[in-house]
């Protein structure tokens, strides 16, 4: 099967050969057959490509980071809200966020492919990227940016793209703001007082058994058109913000493909996960 989004292959980036990052990660690969990112050395950074991946509405802010798409082996998917896109602890971003980055929420998408060079992979996610709504409080000027980035696999000795990776960054024109109200709506739930209370939680995805899903979560376009979903425009060599009343939502972005319940790669099946 054919890569589904061919406007996304300019993007990647090669900066080593198949063999080369074979041998590099061969020291980091734990037991689920994925890469260990916090162990992993300098060689390995160096070989990862820098992708952008999101601006800030507000101050238009770029955030660009390391991110390994040569292969899934590195990639997870998970229920709550993340600083950055792929590096950990010990590995900072380029830059430190702007004062409207609220947090990001990561999709990994596999096109029903078998990820079989992998053992165990968990997507907390589903596959379909879709807007946590608590982020767009009716009085406060909020905003969402969606950007995609292909993820190879290893074929014939080749870097093949096989999977996707969607990305929705938030951000807020008055984080403060909106952190009180974040606050507010916890303590009126009985969740005790956090002096550094983070709005970690995202919408959670729908379940295998029930097939019931917010279909206004995932109506991407109605959130384009009403100026509060942003993307990046990939047939541009800068992609450049695109964000505003009215705008029309790029058709690979309209109707995406996926599951939208969560599950585990595990034992080379696709097992559902209903907590």
């Amino acid at each position: 099967m054919s890569y589904p989004y061919p406007l996304l292959l300019p993007l990647l980036q090669f900066h080593c050969t198949p063999d080369e990052y074979r041998r590099v990660i061969a020291a980091h690969i734990g037991w689920s057959g994925g890469i260990a990112r916090g162990d992993a050395d300098a060689e390995y950074w160096q070989i990862i490509p820098t992708y952008t991946y999101a601006c800030c509405p507000v101050c238009h802010t770029q955030y660009s980071e390391p991110a390994d798409t040569y292969s899934i082996l590195g990639w997870a998917s998970y229920n709550f809200s993340l600083k950055n896109l792929y590096v950990l602890t010990g590995h900072d971003p380029t830059k430190e966020p702007c004062p409207h980055f609220l947090g990001m929420h990561v999709f990994l998408n596999l096109h029903d492919e078998q990820p079989t060079e992998i053992k165990y992979m968990k997507n907390n996610t589903g596959e379909v990227p879709y807007i946590t709504p608590w982020n767009f409080p009716e009085d406060l000027e909020s905003y969402a940016v969606l950007h995609a980035l292909p993820i190879c696999r290893i074929e014939d000795n080749e870097f093949v793209p096989r999977y996707t990776v969607f990305i929705l960054t938030y951000f807020n024109r008055d984080l403060e703001s909106l952190f009180r109200h974040f606050a507010a709506e916890a303590k009126a739930k009985g969740v005790k007082d956090d002096p550094e209370y983070y709005p970690a939680t995202v919408w959670p995805p729908g379940t295998v058994d029930t097939k019931q899903y917010n279909e206004s979560l995932y109506d991407l376009a109605e959130w384009a058109e009403r100026g509060q979903l942003g993307w990046l425009d990939v047939t541009k060599p800068d992609t450049p913000l695109c964000l505003g009343t009215g705008m029309q939502l790029p058709e690979m972005y309209q109707r995406i493909e996926g599951k939208r319940w969560r599950y585990a790669w595990d034992k080379g099946h696709i097992q559902p996960r209903r907590w």
